[in-house]
């Protein structure tokens, strides 16, 4: 099988800064995540002393939206697809399974540091690029999304393994290519689509159980609403140099208010900026009115 048969390049352009030589970030995102993956980015730019440049693989993004990263001033290199073979990612975005084929989507690049979009930067992550990964490096995953039961049996199938968030994952792009057929990998993704909740994480976890670099989770992936109100939140929160929205998205005026000013306070893209200035009003303003409805609905359950 050739990428080709998977993926179809529909644009391919980059800036004049973008540098394969430098260190590469892939980001994965739509129209709809514009805002935040600009924001990701600049924060990373802002942290770094080494130089760095990123891939941005797409299926659906607008022609403004192509213009307004081009108009960065930093390395981007855009790339948008159309899939040509169909895989059931049920109510998760295709876009999610770009980072599973990166190896054969960007030939040229030997090791890429994968990251979502929910993530922000507020430290240097040059150690990620400097680590030695035999094939992919992830955290542990804290989320109380993930079913006790969905948990059991991942341990009870890899009893020595720790089950990752692939919501930061530091891929050796080049000895997956070397040592990994394309239908290999594109089989085992149907299958993980198919019977797994969690198709992409699942399928990291799953496929290279036993060979994955295991890299410090709150340092490098801090899961902020999961740790909120942990005794650990301060402590890990001053070591941590990637910070993780996985849940509870603070661009959403009903998420926490402690998450939304600690997004608001590490973002460094006006137009972010200033719509998280908005989301904070609203949640001063509206949620206590919400809870006051709540209340009251309550007990008029109760005396009726």
């Amino acid at each position: 099988m050739e990428i080709s048969e998977l993926y179809s390049v529909k644009c391919l352009v980059q800036t004049d800064e973008f540098k394969t030589d430098d260190n590469i970030v892939m980001l994965t995102f739509d129209d709809g995540y514009i805002d935040q993956s600009i924001n990701l980015m600049m924060s990373l730019v802002k942290n770094q002393t080494a130089g760095i440049s990123f891939v941005c693989a797409c299926l659906n993004l607008s022609d403004e939206n192509i213009a307004k990263l081009l108009k960065l001033g930093i390395g981007v290199k855009i790339y948008t697809y159309e899939m040509l073979k169909s895989m059931n990612t049920g109510r998760w975005s295709p876009n999610i399974l770009l980072r599973l084929f990166s190896p054969w989507l960007f030939e040229d690049i030997d090791k890429l540091l994968y990251l979502d979009s929910d993530v922000l930067c507020i430290g240097n992550v040059g150690d990620l690029f400097d680590m030695d990964v035999d094939y992919v490096a992830m955290c542990n995953e804290i989320s109380g999304n993930i079913s006790e039961s969905r948990e059991a049996i991942y341990r009870n199938q890899y009893p020595t393994q720790i089950y990752c968030n692939s919501g930061v994952v530091v891929i050796n792009t080049e000895r997956i290519r070397r040592e990994y057929a394309l239908q290999e990998i594109f089989d085992s993704c149907c299958y993980s689509c198919e019977h797994y909740p969690y198709m992409d994480q699942d399928f990291l976890n799953v496929f290279f159980a036993g060979k994955i670099n295991y890299i410090n989770g709150f340092r490098y992936n801090f899961q902020a609403y999961e740790l909120l109100d942990s005794v650990l939140y301060k402590k890990a929160l001053k070591q941590s140099r990637l910070i993780h929205f996985s849940c509870g998205k603070p661009w959403n005026y009903h998420t926490d208010r402690r998450l939304i000013k600690l997004y608001l306070n590490h973002s460094g893209y006006d137009v972010m900026i200033n719509r998280m200035k908005k989301v904070l009003r609203k949640n001063c303003l509206l949620l206590p009115l919400v809870s006051i409805k709540k209340i009251v609905k309550k007990t008029k359950s109760f005396f009726s």
